[in-house]
């Protein structure tokens, strides 16, 4: 039973629900929505040190004084059976984290679907994973994922082929071209998994290469591409989406070369997706490969 005390320490008990889980795992899960980020600090630590994307806000103060709507609140988490992985900025067993927790299962939450981030948001942070603002779009597409009942599977990937000739691309910390330059470049070659893809601006999480594990680059300068889709994409995550048709080199597939057109479909064995052209409204079978993705 989670007790609270206004004279007391908020710590946890060294049994609290909840398994602690690496920063890498739970990247890997909120990249593909099979989980749901569940922040416990308070409001002031929250605008000071930005959320995981998608996190759902849960405080442990908001929990010790409950306000009327609080278990409404809670009606979004209880739709599907997702991990809820809870984080405060430490990560350790004393943590409020585990607190929240215990009362997560005192309301009546399945103890396996708690978990706990080691080392909070600041091993989080430290090894690189990308933080946004409540509200954002990173943050809006980002719960909306994880909320939804289904996960959305891997995300896309994407392979670095410019910059060859200046030792990579350059890599900026925010979305806005005016953002501050990070040190190093991106090293052209490298493999990128898809955060967030505002425009031709492109949030990654460093797969393969060298260079900064996240950041933002551009998939493209003037004419000149900059990054593509990964042959490895996978596919359905692409159904349902305005592309734009590129590098195709027979003398037909060059007059499709920036055109717009929607993923109606992927043809299991050609290994192709079915993509209707809007200018002609005729159908192609393309390879990912031959697709941006529009956002």
């Amino acid at each position: 039973m989670a007790v609270f005390g206004c004279g007391a320490h908020f710590h946890a008990e060294e049994d609290a629900p909840g398994e602690f889980v690496e920063p890498a795992e739970v990247a890997k899960w909120i990249d593909e929505a099979t989980c749901i980020a569940v922040d416990v600090r308070e409001d002031f630590e929250i605008q000071e040190r930005g959320p995981l994307p998608g996190a759902f806000q849960l405080s442990s103060g908001s929990i010790m004084f409950a306000k009327p709507d609080l278990d409404k609140k809670l009606e979004s988490l209880r739709r599907n059976s997702k991990p809820l992985v809870c984080y405060t900025d430490k990560g350790v067993e004393k943590s409020r984290c585990g607190v929240v927790c215990q009362w997560l299962v005192d309301k009546g939450f399945p103890p396996e679907r708690l978990r706990r981030l080691k080392g909070g948001r600041d091993a989080w942070h430290a090894e690189g994973y990308p933080t946004c603002m409540y509200g954002d779009e990173m943050w809006q597409l980002a719960s909306q994922a994880q909320l939804s009942a289904a996960p959305v599977g891997p995300s896309l990937r994407w392979h670095v082929i410019g910059g060859a000739d200046k030792g990579g691309i350059l890599v900026r910390e925010g979305a806005a071209l005016t953002s501050p330059a990070c040190d190093t470049r991106l090293t052209t070659g490298s493999v990128l998994e898809q955060v967030q893809l505002k425009g031709e601006r492109l949030c990654y999480k460093l797969l393969e290469g060298d260079g900064p594990k996240t950041g933002w680059v551009s998939i493209r300068l003037s004419d000149k591409e900059l990054c593509v889709l990964h042959e490895q994409c996978p596919p359905p995550r692409l159904l349902d989406s305005v592309v734009r048709i590129r590098g195709l080199q027979s003398d037909a597939g060059k007059a499709l070369n920036g055109q717009e057109g929607f993923v109606q479909s992927f043809d299991e064995e050609k290994q192709r997706l079915v993509v209707k052209v809007y200018a002609s409204g005729k159908e192609h079978a393309l390879k990912v490969t031959n697709l941006i993705p529009k956002p």
